[in-house]
């Protein structure tokens, strides 16, 4: 293939990346975007919006020392037991009307814990917006808006994270392996069932008896530590895709004073 040929291939590629780049986000108002358009004197609409009540809904996995204070966004589910759920109205300087259940809330952002009451149903989020809206762009737009989204509640017991994984490690693509993750129950105490979270495999033996020690989580994401040498003090996180067969577990083994570093990305398989 000659210079000529060469150049017209890799522009080829340029131009086909920068196409999918593109189709990732294409919103003329957020900035973030790559065909954002700034406001200017010829164009003073542009990055501009009609007032809205969108919304972002997260969890809080864990609170306490560095690090353990996270927020995981929400796919489908929420669980009560190691987390909060955190809202937060997109729309700026605006007056903000949360109705949640029989709860009325007047801020941008509120967080609350749902309680096991409400486990097995389908609950919703209501957040009405009130703005000053800019009718110079938006003649039509009253400067209200409504939006409700729904959660469902589920048991920790039925996280989504739990199941049997078959991957690989980043550093040896070329050999699979599996990691079972389930919950260990109390028969005498079941106010504490599912308090256990059991991840077998990290060290590369599934049939191993080495349990970890959770520090937090949502339906889709667990930090957990185990400090046991005999089980090489796995340390780490794990989180699922959006289609919640995929999983990536990002930690640490220690052998005596050597500390190893690994990453595992699987699939589902039960």
């Amino acid at each position: 293939m000659n210079k000529k040929h060469l150049l017209i291939f890799f522009l080829t590629l340029l131009v086909l990346s920068c196409t999918r780049c593109k189709e990732e986000c294409n919103d003329p108002t957020d900035p973030d975007c790559p065909n954002y358009v700034p406001p200017t004197p010829h164009n003073p609409c542009a990055g501009n919006s009609e007032v809205s009540a969108e919304f972002t809904i997260s969890q809080r996995a864990a609170s306490g020392g560095p690090g353990y204070n996270i927020i995981i966004p929400v796919i489908n589910n929420v669980h009560f037991g190691y987390s909060r759920i955190v809202l937060h109205a997109n729309e700026n300087n605006a007056q903000y009307t949360w109705v949640i259940g029989m709860d009325t809330i007047h801020t941008r952002d509120y967080e609350f814990i749902i309680s096991e009451q409400y486990e097995g149903q389908t609950i919703p989020l209501k957040l009405i917006v009130q703005k000053t809206p800019n009718l110079t762009c938006f003649p039509n737009d009253n400067g209200m808006d409504t939006l409700v989204k729904y959660v469902n509640v589920i048991s920790i017991c039925d996280a989504s994270f739990y199941g049997l994984w078959k991957g690989v490690l980043t550093t040896s693509p070329l050999d699979s392996m599996e990691i079972l993750i389930n919950n260990s129950n109390s028969p005498s105490l079941p106010m504490f069932d599912c308090l256990y979270t059991n991840i077998y495999g990290l060290n590369g033996n599934i049939n191993d008896s080495c349990e970890t020690d959770v520090i937090g989580g949502t339906d889709i994401y667990l930090k957990f530590s185990n400090q046991f040498m005999g089980c090489s003090s796995p340390t780490g996180s794990l989180m699922l895709t959006p289609d919640l067969n995929h999983i990536k577990i990002d930690y640490s083994l220690q052998v005596g004073t050597v500390i190893t570093h690994h990453i595992f990305n699987g699939r589902r398989i039960n």
